[in-house]
């Protein structure tokens, strides 16, 4: 059969791109959501997009057995059988996925499952690829790929908000059946029934029905009934009515706070201390905003919510559960740090309230969005905002080693108090309540205060452990201390030097070559996304800006890679600019500032990553690409582990400058290709 034309399969590749990126972002929130066993966010991340990368190279890799000549009815059938086991992933998690997960056999299963639908696309991306490579059009195809990829996160992203995620199964369901179909009339149908399945039948709502998962509540919450549940960018969210006049906000199946008409109601130590309180005052992390109506009247309060959804429900639809006390402040719906950063007010008191207090969560990761709070950088920029009397406090959950990791980043000339607190009702708890000042006597007037309610506040007399100081650079704030992870540090680098060796003493330099490219490809892209973290105000909208600049200057180099080529020795040069650049990120600048800064410090650098795999693609023999792309596939895995893992030990910045020596080698070993 004659070959067809690449410009054929453009629309094939970057949707099977699309798909790639739609599924990794919707079994990352399926899994979080479903299983106790992820509730470790990041852990989730790792693994999902581990998996993910290595089945497509499977699955590349497996194609090598079919004929190879290019046949779009073949192409179809995959992607039509690829369609219907994305559906029967979600099913399999809904239906199957328990809460506690305790055999490793069933981790296995569980991982086996989830990864059929990425080889499948594995195999039709090396069916598509395969005839091609020496078309000379294959910077094309990495082109339409990659941009496919990233269009998809922000379409999944987006999605999730305004419908849902299980309904995101359902439309990549529909787009690969779309594509695998011809007739019109086949494909009015398609398109029609998803819009009646997700929009007529309230598809999203009658499928979480059947997952097996049961809400955990706080053992005073007596629920009467369910009257909201939907999918902010952040978690599942549910409100349960109780009590009449209470709504329980319930945050990925846990109970995360309450509000109530009735103050009285509030936690006992808030209606005690935030009266005491006057004048201008920041809370960050108010949840359902119940507790600002514990202060008095005569204060001047800011309150920031990093959910929108929570926000958007509380100042409206509910409002009339805190009193409409999102409608009485300045409200704002974003990352506490963010706020911080471009704020301008000071404040005689700012309070850290929900970010890291959450009772019923009591799983940490080691890498959250409330980390950069407590950073050395984080705290400097909270007492900024205070004025010359003003006082921060934070609430902690019970754990001495994250309090001590924040006391030791308190500036020299600040002092603190720590006092345990106690809450008996609406739940049981105890935790930390820490208060930085740098004025003498606005201490002592609060701790005088405090000392007449010895059952709710009490001096914490004990020593904390001592910790490793917590940076922008290393924000690890819940990582255990002592965990000694130096060992898979080394042992990541001595697989990398085991690959080059053997690749070298077989004569198959192109094995190492695509097997770094894929480490350091992912280690750059994640570097970008953790550097600028909330520049954006939120996370979610700074990682779909990184990423669409990221993927826009990667694609580009892919298609123009002939032309750059010649100028791909400049790559370790302009990552270096672009890693002492990052020391420079105007956060308290406008937004014109900051997307003209993204895009000069991140487009340059990724422009020139991009060369490289096609680069190599068209001078690599076409039977040998299934195994290129396998071992790419298999650096990108490991790559996320050895970026987190040296991140952990050196911080974001050493991982970025040993990906510019990796790329050193890379250009060392493209003229061997």
């Amino acid at each position: 059969m004659i070959m067809e034309s690449v410009k054929k399969y453009r629309l094939y590749i970057f949707i099977m791109g699309l798909v790639n990126a739609i599924y990794q972002l919707g079994l990352i929130k399926q899994l979080h959501t479903s299983s106790r066993f992820f509730n470790f966010l990041s852990l989730t991340i790792n693994l999902v997009v581990a998996l993910t990368v290595v089945s497509l190279g499977v699955g590349a890799y497996i194609s090598r057995y079919f004929n190879k000549t290019l046949r779009k009815e073949r192409i179809k059938k995959i992607l039509a059988l690829l369609a219907f086991s994305i559906l029967l992933v979600l099913l399999f998690i809904l239906l199957f996925l328990p809460s506690q997960i305790l055999k490793p056999s069933s981790l296995i299963v569980i991982f086996l499952v989830i990864s059929i639908p990425m080889v499948l696309l594995g195999i039709s991306v090396g069916l598509i690829y395969l005839p091609i490579i020496k078309e000379g059009k294959i910077g094309t195809l990495v082109f339409f790929h990659i941009l496919g990829f990233g269009l998809g996160q922000i379409i999944g992203i987006i999605f999730i908000r305004v419908v849902g995620t299980n309904s995101l199964f359902f439309l990549m369901f529909a787009i690969l059946l779309f594509l695998a179909r011809e007739r019109k009339e086949e494909r009015i149908i398609i398109v029609s029934v998803f819009l009646l399945l997700v929009f007529g039948f309230s598809l999203e709502t009658k499928l979480e029905l059947i997952r097996q998962r049961e809400e955990v509540f706080w053992s005073s919450t007596k629920v009467t009934e369910h009257v909201f549940s939907g999918w902010s960018l952040y978690s599942k969210i549910d409100f349960y009515q109780y009590d009449t006049d209470c709504i329980a906000g319930v945050y990925n199946y846990n109970q995360q706070w309450m509000t109530c008409k009735d103050g009285t109601k509030d936690f006992k130590l808030r209606r005690i201390l935030y009266p005491e309180l006057k004048g201008d005052i920041l809370v960050i992390g108010t949840g359902g905003g119940m507790s600002i109506n514990s202060f008095s009247e005569d204060t001047n309060i800011s309150a920031v919510e990093i959910d929108p959804l929570v926000v958007h429900l509380m100042k409206d639809e509910f409002k009339e559960y805190n009193n409409g006390a999102y409608n009485k402040v300045n409200t704002y719906a974003e990352d506490g740090r963010a706020f911080l950063e471009r704020n301008q007010k000071k404040y005689d008191y700012i309070i850290f309230e929900g970010a890291d207090y959450t009772p019923t969560s009591r799983v940490k990761t080691f890498i959250r969005v409330d980390n950069y709070l407590y950073t050395r950088e984080g705290l400097a920029s909270a007492l900024s905002s205070l004025k010359e009397e003003g006082v921060l406090l934070i609430f902690f959950s019970d754990d001495p080693l994250i309090v001590s990791k924040t006391t030791g980043v308190i500036l020299a000339d600040y002092s603190y108090e720590l006092r345990k607190f106690y809450l008996y009702s609406p739940i049981k708890y105890e935790g930390f309540l820490l208060t930085i000042v740098k004025n003498e006597e606005s201490m002592e007037n609060l701790s005088s205060f405090l000392d007449n309610y010895p059952d709710y506040f009490k001096k914490y007399q004990d020593s904390l452990p001592s910790t490793q100081e917590i940076t922008d650079n290393k924000p690890f704030f819940y990582l255990p201390e002592g965990l000694d992870i130096s060992f898979s540090f080394y042992l990541s680098l001595f697989l990398i030097f085991i690959t080059a060796l053997v690749s070298f003493l077989k004569k198959r330099g192109f094995c190492f070559y695509f097997f770094l490219l894929g480490i350091g490809m992912m280690m750059g892209e994640l570097f970008y996304i953790n550097i600028f973290r909330s520049l954006y105000s939120d996370y979610i909208t700074t990682f779909v800006v990184v990423s669409v600049i990221f993927f826009s200057g990667f694609s580009t180099g892919a298609y123009y890679y002939k032309r750059l080529k010649k100028y791909i020795v400049l790559t370790p040069f302009l990552m270096l600019v672009s890693l002492l650049a990052s020391s420079f990120i105007p956060w308290s600048s406008g937004l014109i500032i900051k997307l003209l800064f993204s895009i000069v410090s991140i487009f340059p650098s990724a422009l020139f990553m991009g060369v490289f795999f096609p680069f190599a693609l068209f001078n690599v023999k076409e039977e040998k690409f299934p195994l290129a792309y396998l071992l790419d596939s298999i650096g990108g895995a490991l790559g996320f582990f050895i970026f987190y893992i040296s991140s952990i030990l050196f911080g974001f910045s050493f991982s970025f400058f040993l990906v510019c020596i990796m790329y050193v080698v890379l250009l060392i070993l493209a003229r061997r290709i």
